[in-house]
């Protein structure tokens, strides 16, 4: 502990401190003194003292005396003495002041060369001070610029790939159909994230569109040669003498397959070459009612193949399909176009049976007739 300065000699503004009732330092010592009096030159003795460096006290040695610098301070253990070379001995000591800051706290207080220059900067001249106004605008819109490029690439930065600086990101080439790519790998990390599901999913059905049946055309082209062009207005004007219009057809019809073809199955008399019995055997031969036949299982094929079973059977299998192209339209790209049900095959197939009646005028025509006859 230091007890005691005895005398600072030539150090600064102690040119010989040892002044005569001088008195010991106790544990708690309050120095008090104004600016140039010697605060900062003791702090240099201390620290000379603690780590036993003489140029703290030899570069405050005082200006025109020709003694050297000598410094006694009493120590709780011995007297150190610094000769103006070295010290007797070391003590530790701890000194904060300017100095230690300096050294061991960045406070950038330091004045540099910049600074003074901003700080005496004159210009003169008109020419002079047109340079230094360009010179700040410049500045100024370089400040500007510089923060609007930071601000950017702050904005930029959370877009740029790991691993990747920003420098080469930028450089990077467009790509005229990003979107277009960018869409493409959606689908298919997506496929990837739904792959149980595509898996398991149907195909698209196929449509079979209904198509005329067999023998068609052939039906439509089909007579009654062997009928009489006045056998059956022979035959309903007899019925309707008779007062048998309204089920003579089926009385006639049964008896005729008896006759044996020279007499009357009813009475007995002689047939042969009567116009009416001609006209029966027109009416109900065996060609008119297979030509019958055909015409009536004709248009339950019809209707089976284009009746309404058979279009909601298609619009069951449309609207199927109209799902898969939804489903797999977000895992591939195709033309939807070209997969799409027309909308007016429906319209077209209840068209073709409702006309179908037209194609085969006179066949429906001679059944009707033979309806009218045999009374059905």
């Amino acid at each position: 502990m230091l007890k005691k300065i005895v005398s600072i000699k030539n150090v600064g503004r102690f040119r010989n401190s040892a002044a005569a009732g001088n008195p010991q330092l106790a544990k708690h010592t309050f120095i008090v003194g104004a600016n140039g009096f010697g605060k900062t030159t003791i702090c240099a003795v201390l620290r000379s003292l603690h780590t036993g460096d003489p140029s703290h006290v030899l570069g405050r040695t005082t200006l025109g005396v020709a003694d050297a610098a000598a410094v006694d301070l009493l120590l709780d253990t011995c007297l150190a003495r610094f000769d103006g070379a070295a010290w007797t001995t070391t003590h530790p000591v701890a000194v904060f002041d300017s100095l230690f800051v300096a050294e061991n706290v960045h406070s950038g207080d330091a004045v540099e060369i910049d600074h003074k220059r901003n700080l005496y900067r004159v210009i003169i001249g008109d020419d002079g001070v047109q340079l230094a106004e360009e010179d700040a605008r410049l500045a100024g819109e370089s400040r500007a610029k510089t923060s609007e490029m930071s601000a950017a690439a702050k904005a930029i930065q959370p877009h740029v790939p790991a691993g990747m600086q920003l420098d080469a990101f930028i450089v990077l080439s467009a790509v005229a159909d990003i979107d277009a790519k960018i869409a493409e790998q959606e689908r298919t990390v997506e496929a990837i994230r739904q792959a149980a599901i595509i898996k398991e999913r149907a195909v698209f059905s196929e449509i079979p569109l209904p198509t005329l049946p067999d023998g068609f055309a052939a039906l439509l082209t089909r007579t009654i040669d062997d009928i009489a062009q006045d056998a059956e207005r022979r035959l309903t004007d007899h019925l309707a003498a008779h007062g048998m219009a309204a089920d003579g057809g089926n009385w006639i019809a049964a008896g005729l397959a008896h006759a044996d073809g020279d007499t009357c199955p009813y009475c007995g008399q002689d047939i042969r070459g009567l116009p009416l019995i001609a006209a029966y055997r027109a009416v109900f031969s065996d060609r008119y009612k297979a030509l019958a036949a055909d015409i009536a299982a004709m248009q339950t094929r019809i209707t089976q193949l284009f009746g309404d079973a058979a279009l909601a059977r298609l619009d069951t299998l449309a609207e199927q399909n109209n799902g898969s192209i939804e489903f797999w339209g977000r895992y591939c790209a195709f033309d939807r176009a070209s997969l799409a049900f027309p909308p007016d095959v429906s319209t077209a197939v209840s068209g073709l049976l409702r006309h179908r009646s037209e194609g085969r005028h006179f066949a429906d025509q001679t059944k009707r007739r033979h309806h009218a006859l045999v009374g059905i």
